[in-house]
């Protein structure tokens, strides 16, 4: 629980307790042991204690490909995960080979479409596009947006997150355009969600636009309200609110 809420801190005591309670009880050489070992490598890795989280990782993969070499979605899972502390740790042709071997696993098994695998594709997407490779890190993101449209509603802050990210991979490859566009979209995407405040609209409508001087802040209600932008960045003098993809 302390882990999804983000208190790495706290939840890394608890996991060190419930690994040591296993050790006691079952001892430190059996599948059971893969779990906690997982969960604390993970905490460590939020924590970016990297070289822990490394050593735990290793003794979990170990322990899984030893004892339970046929559980092919244990094996992925464990190797996304690898593959996101490799990536934390900036060695991305790393992080790239493990989350390749984990997306082939979950295929050959047919899992498809899963949040474990969409944010596999994700992780993928980001290393290519860190590396240079943004047609590659592109086409990954537009699947897995096509994907969660499929599973969330539209206005969905997921659909928004993914949105973002392509718009992300677009500023990088340096097609401001598109990235605008996508920008957008994923503005328009968290005005749709009535529980957000007016601070976390202004701050995401400041994210969108720190490329163009916009001269006039839009309308929360109607989404209208920005009829140009200067070329203070590299979006040109044509910046537009209203592309909906």
């Amino acid at each position: 629980m302390y882990h999804s809420l983000g208190e790495n801190s706290l939840a890394e005591a608890y996991f060190e307790k419930a690994l040591r309670l296993h050790q006691v009880n079952y001892g430190d050489q059996e599948l059971g042991i893969v779990q906690p070992l997982a969960h604390l490598a993970e905490a460590k890795r939020s924590l970016e204690k990297f070289e822990e989280a490394d050593s735990l990782f290793t003794k979990a993969y170990l322990l899984q490909t030893k004892f339970d070499n046929e559980n092919i979605k244990g094996l992925a899972d464990l190797e996304s995960q690898i593959g996101e502390l490799h990536e934390d740790r900036q060695n991305f042709s790393k992080a790239e080979k493990w989350y390749v071997q984990a997306l082939n696993r979950y295929q050959k098994i047919g899992v498809t479409g899963t949040t474990m695998v969409d944010e596999t594709k994700t992780s993928l997407g980001k290393t290519y596009a860190k590396q240079g490779r943004t047609d590659e890190a592109l086409k990954l993101h537009e699947e897995v947006l096509d994907s969660y449209r499929k599973k969330y509603q539209k206005g969905s802050l997921y659909i928004a997150g993914k949105w973002n990210r392509i718009s992300e991979t677009y500023r990088i490859a340096e097609d401001w355009e598109k990235a605008l566009a996508y920008s957008d979209s994923t503005f328009f995407g968290i005005i749709a969600i009535a529980h957000f405040t007016q601070f976390q609209l202004d701050r995401r409508f400041t994210d969108i636009y720190k490329y163009c001087g916009v001269f006039k802040q839009p309308d929360y209600n109607s989404g209208a309200g920005i009829q140009s932008c200067s070329p203070k960045g590299n979006f040109g003098n044509n910046c537009r609110l209203g592309q909906k993809l």
